[in-house]
């Protein structure tokens, strides 16, 4: 387009809507290609990290492993207790009595 202008020797006021519109796009497929780039990168860290955690996982002992488990239990048990527990009969029966 520079040369173009440079060529005819009259300054052009505006592009044309066509060229303006072929800008555009050009700008708006720059933007998405970068995004994209964006995306794979983040996608191969998230990759990356949790082969290190597979791989240091691989490579505990079997004490290490056993407690790790334990661990995970008692939070999952702690959530677990969190929600309502179902009352036992024998606390019916000590209500009963009591009145």
């Amino acid at each position: 387009m520079s040369e173009e202008i440079r060529a005819s020797g009259i300054e052009v006021d505006g592009l044309p809507d066509f060229e303006t519109a072929m800008e555009e796009i050009a700008e708006k497929f720059d933007a998405s290609e970068k995004d994209a780039a964006e995306d794979k990168k983040d996608k191969s860290e998230k990759e990356k990290k949790q082969a290190e955690e597979i791989r240091n996982q691989s490579l505990e002992r079997i004490g290490e492993t056993k407690k790790r488990k334990v661990d995970e239990a008692d939070e999952s048990r702690d959530q677990n207790s969190l929600k309502s527990r179902r009352k036992q009969g024998n606390e019916t029966i000590k209500k009963q009595r009591k009145t």
